[in-house]
C-alpha cells in the first residue's frame, strides 16, 4: 500500500468544513482517505442518483461486494477490531449474501491465504468464520467498538460474545448455504 500525505495547499484552497457539533478550535480533524492502488478483481457497482440537495450521479460497491470486502478483512487482518465485527451484524441483518469472487480474489492477495488457490465456497467461508469467532476475544472487541457507538446503544454490547456471533454466523449461514 502506497502512502502521501495531501495538504489543503498541494490540491488548492479547501473550503472550511462546517461541522454540525462543538468541538475545540485549536484540535485539528483528521480526514483519512485510503485508495487501494490495486484493488482484488470482481468487484460489482451500482449508479445511484440523488435529486437534493444537489444533483449528482453516486457510483458505489454493492452491498454484495462490501460484504465480501468485510469478510475479507474479518478473516485476515492481524488484530481485532470492533468495527469488523458491528459491520458483520450490520451486513447479517440486511440479508447481504457476500461476493464470494470478490472475497476469494481478496483472500488470494493479502493475509494467510494470500498466493494460494482459496476456495472461499459458502461452506469454506463459514468454517473460517466460525473458528475466528471461536479464538477472538470478545471483551477486547467490545471494548474497541464502545468508541462508536453512542452511550444510550451501548447496553447491547454487553451480549456480545462467542454464542451471540455464532448464533448470527448461523443464520447467515442459513442464508449462504444452499
Amino acid at each position: 500500500m502506497k502512502k502521501a500525505l495531501i495538504r489543503a495547499e498541494s490540491v488548492g484552497r479547501v473550503p472550511p468544513l462546517d461541522l454540525p457539533f462543538e468541538r475545540d478550535p485549536r484540535k485539528l480533524i483528521k480526514v483519512k482517505l485510503e485508495i487501494d492502488a490495486n484493488p482484488p478483481a470482481g468487484s460489482d457497482h451500482e449508479t445511484r442518483y440523488i435529486a437534493f440537495p444537489l444533483t449528482a450521479a453516486l457510483t458505489t460497491q454493492t452491498l454484495g461486494s462490501g460484504f465480501g470486502m468485510k469478510l475479507a478483512a474479518l478473516l485476515t487482518r492481524r488484530y481485532t477490531k470492533g468495527r469488523d465485527w458491528y459491520d458483520f451484524l450490520w451486513y447479517i441483518n440486511r440479508k447481504a449474501m457476500p461476493n464470494l469472487e470478490l472475497l476469494r480474489n481478496a483472500l488470494e492477495q493479502h493475509g494467510p491465504w494470500a498466493g494460494g488457490a482459496v476456495p472461499a465456497d459458502p461452506a469454506w467461508v463459514v468454517g473460517r468464520l466460525r473458528e475466528k469467532i471461536i479464538a477472538v476475544d470478545w471483551g477486547v472487541v467490545g471494548r474497541d467498538v464502545r468508541r462508536f457507538i453512542p452511550l444510550r446503544e451501548q447496553e447491547p454490547l454487553r451480549l456480545w460474545d462467542r454464542d451471540f456471533f455464532l448464533h448470527h454466523l448461523g443464520v447467515f449461514s442459513q442464508d449462504l448455504l444452499p
